[in-house]
């Protein structure tokens, strides 16, 4: 993984770590706003072009295991 995806990835389960801390705290509307951060950060449309099939590949996989988490954690937030 590249240094640019490492840190890409970092950022979205950054977020989400501090969108939990912020919703067990009873700070809905903050945890919210970093939740969507965290989605719009795994959509397609992120990616970059001309980069390597393969590389493309990797990050399409590792934004989709990232989407995940964050659509979970929304619902935890909307079930609340």
């Amino acid at each position: 993984m590249e240094q640019a995806d490492a840190a890409w990835k970092a950022k979205v389960e950054g977020l989400n770590l501090e969108a939990m801390k912020l919703l067990s705290s009873g700070q809905f509307a903050n945890s919210l706003k970093l939740l969507r951060q965290a989605e719009s950060l795994t959509l397609p449309a992120n990616q970059q072009t001309g980069d390597n099939t393969e590389r493309l590949a990797n990050r399409e996989r590792t934004a989709a295991l990232l989407r995940a988490a964050t659509l979970n954690n929304l619902g935890i937030l909307y079930k609340q």
